[in-house]
């Protein structure tokens, strides 16, 4: 879709509907292209959630501490 300023202006409201149901509106003055309105996408409902299940977890070591010991790090010899 596109429309003038003043067109935009008159109906802005048609606008976002239109930006918000996925399309790209173009706004123009004096027939140049200025800007779009285009919408902004919905996040999606079945995100996982890593706190969703507190208490699920079990830790068995101390998590400051290297896993494996310092001695076999090749890497700080």
């Amino acid at each position: 879709m596109e429309l003038s300023v003043a067109e935009a202006k008159d109906q802005f409201s048609r606008c976002l509907s239109q930006a918000q149901a996925g399309e790209t509106v173009i706004i123009r003055k004096h027939g140049k292209a200025v800007a779009q309105i285009t919408g902004i996408p919905e996040e999606p409902k079945n995100r996982i959630q890593f706190d969703s299940a507190p208490g699920s977890v079990q830790i068995f070591c101390d998590l400051t501490e290297p896993a494996i010991p310092t001695e076999d790090w090749e890497c700080l010899q």
